[in-house]
């Protein structure tokens, strides 16, 4: 029993020395950031030097709050060497794909925390599930886009603001953070080019709508369209880089499979820059039925994102512009019936 105390009591003190120390080289980390700023023209060495020493802090610090803090270091950094424009836009469309939309709103803090200085972010762990959160961050990328106007940072900060929008069920601002977004001067970047194919997918793709009356030429060479006077369509999206697609890809041809001599037509909308890599697939993973490979079609039909499907009703128009698994089942059994 005095074993176990003594270990116990060892391991709490043990602990406790861990975080003196990482507390103790933040601050000196913190201090030699600070002095690089104070000197003037930032030595580029030295720079390299102390990001190495936040990446290895990173690594070797476990506790959030501390991984909160470096982030912040990390971000003074950047902005003491005018790094601003190449990092911050691979820093924010990082964050855009996080699963969590407190983690986005919180990457947008840290980056107006180490914009403006602001001490109203001091422990944003205890914000993170607040409502006034997401204001915040609304407030900390309009701060992103006054600083870089025009810019691709700009854009991908107006891209994480529409996240946030979507997020607390605000559908009409979002929609106009896109259409910004779709316009000069940002419809050229990334994140524009994203807006675009989001908002002409919402008016051709969208429930009700009617897809563009469009041909396409399978791999097969056969001609098919996106919608059919007698049957329902199931399109769906994919490439071969998308790990979630595979899954989906296996149950839909069994799906196919059980629709043999049904209303129901299912074609595959590939988007591999080479056809190649679709021809190559559709024997990997056994697939029939029309397989169009999308980037070589003379008709622009942009994807948001994979994967996702969509049922085309008989009467030509959108039934579920982001069908499941479990409706595309459910479909097969009502018509079964």
């Amino acid at each position: 029993m005095r074993f176990i105390f003594t270990a116990v009591f060892a391991s709490v003190l043990w602990a406790r020395v861990v975080v003196a120390q990482d507390e103790q080289r933040f601050n000196e980390l913190e201090r030699q950031v600070d002095q690089l700023g104070a000197d003037g023209d930032p030595d580029p060495h030295a720079y390299d030097a102390l990001l190495s020493r936040c990446a290895e802090f990173r690594r070797t610090s476990r506790p959030q709050a501390s991984q909160d803090r470096i982030t912040i270091l990390e971000l003074k950094l950047h902005r003491t060497y005018k790094k601003w424009p190449e990092y911050l836009s691979g820093f924010i469309s990082a964050a855009t794909v996080a699963t969590e939309p407190q983690y986005l709103s919180l990457e947008l803090l840290y980056i107006h925390e180490a914009l403006e200085g602001d001490s109203r972010f001091a422990g944003l762990e205890i914000v993170a599930e607040s409502t006034a959160l997401h204001a915040m961050a609304l407030a900390a990328a309009d701060t992103i886009v006054r600083r870089f106007p025009k810019t691709e940072v700009a854009a991908d900060a107006l891209w994480a603001a529409h996240l946030v929008l979507v997020s607390q069920g605000k559908a009409d601002q979002a929609r106009g953070v896109l259409r910004s977004l779709a316009s000069p001067p940002y419809e050229t970047f990334e994140a524009g080019k994203r807006a675009t194919a989001f908002l002409w997918d919402e008016a051709n793709l969208g429930e009700g709508a009617i897809p563009p009356g469009v041909t396409w030429t399978t791999v097969a060479g056969d001609a098919v369209r996106p919608s059919a006077r007698d049957a329902t369509v199931v399109l769906y999206f994919w490439t071969t880089h998308c790990g979630p697609c595979k899954p989906v890809l296996k149950r839909l041809q069994q799906l196919s499979a059980d629709a043999a001599g049904k209303p129901v037509l299912f074609i595959g909308l590939n988007y591999d820059a080479d056809p190649e890599t679709l021809r190559s697939s559709i024997k990997t993973y056994g697939l029939s039925g029309p397989q169009v490979h999308m980037p070589s079609q003379p008709e622009k039909f942009p994807a948001t994102y994979f994967p996702r499907m969509a049922l085309i009703a008989s009467d030509g128009r959108v039934k579920r512009a982001r069908a499941s698994l479990a409706e595309i089942e459910d479909l097969l059994r009502t018509l079964s019936k």
